[in-house]
């Protein structure tokens, strides 16, 4: 009984592991497509290989980078680059609609007490009742309007 046990308990110690590790580089947050885990920070062009054809790309000259930024447009969200030492670096990535969600479940249309319960109570609060998650280099930002989730972006913070 003892041995179950301490198997047990291994395979526990072993997945909480591998969650707190994909939990984000350095703890920072992610959204996750198609099984796909995207960081701030992450080489754009390896994110978008890895999700398959996207179903918008634009690119303009970049105002103090060293390429053109790109946006890559996905259905329910897209994700922004920027040049930085030859790798196009992802800055940003904005849910769009309710047809994605955070790892942890929040969607464009869900009540702000839904992200609180989420993430708890450890944010900062914008003048217009946003709420700003901080964690390692990564910002998540939830616009609210009249207590409902109106937008969700990562950026780099």
């Amino acid at each position: 009984m003892r041995k179950l046990s301490l198997i047990m308990a291994i395979v526990l110690l072993l997945g909480i592991c591998l969650v707190a590790c994909d939990a984000g580089k350095g703890g920072e947050y992610l959204f996750a497509y198609n099984g796909q885990s995207i960081h701030i920070g992450d080489d754009g062009n390896t994110v978008a290989a890895a999700l398959g054809a996207y179903t918008d790309y634009i690119e303009e000259d970049s105002c103090g980078g060293e390429g053109p930024d790109k946006t890559f447009v996905y259905p329910g969200f897209r994700f922004y680059t920027v040049m930085q030492n030859g790798v196009d670096r992802i800055v940003k990535i904005v849910l769009t609609d309710d047809s994605v969600a955070t790892p942890q479940g929040i969607k464009i249309g869900d009540a702000k007490s839904a992200v609180v319960a989420a993430y708890g109570d450890s944010y900062t609060e914008t003048a217009d009742g946003g709420l700003i998650y901080t964690d390692g280099s990564t910002k998540l930002m939830f616009g609210i309007r009249d207590g409902v989730v109106t937008a969700i972006h990562y950026i780099e913070g």
